[in-house]
């Protein structure tokens, strides 16, 4: 792991923090990081899917394609398996 400066130890800190405050207080939070969550876990499908895959092509349709990352799922892949898990 690189050598942090005891300035960047402070910010990483304080962004640990506010984002540990936002999670708790904040009770759309838990949809905001369950989509996100959603989105790696497509993109990494997609990856392993297409031999020529562009992540400038998979934002492009992630940001056209304005469906809930499950029916981005099933336009992308063809599928109906669940988004986080594979049965």
């Amino acid at each position: 792991m690189p050598e942090t400066s005891s300035s960047n130890k402070v910010t990483i800190a304080r962004n640990r923090r506010c984002k540990t405050k936002r999670g708790t207080s904040d009770p759309t939070y838990l949809y905001y990081t369950l989509g996100k969550l959603e989105i790696l876990k497509l993109r990494a499908d997609v990856e392993k899917k297409e031999a020529k895959f562009s992540l400038q092509q998979f934002q492009i349709i992630i940001c056209v394609r304005a469906f809930r990352p499950s029916h981005r799922r099933r336009a992308m892949l063809g599928e109906n398996s669940p988004a986080l898990y594979h049965s």
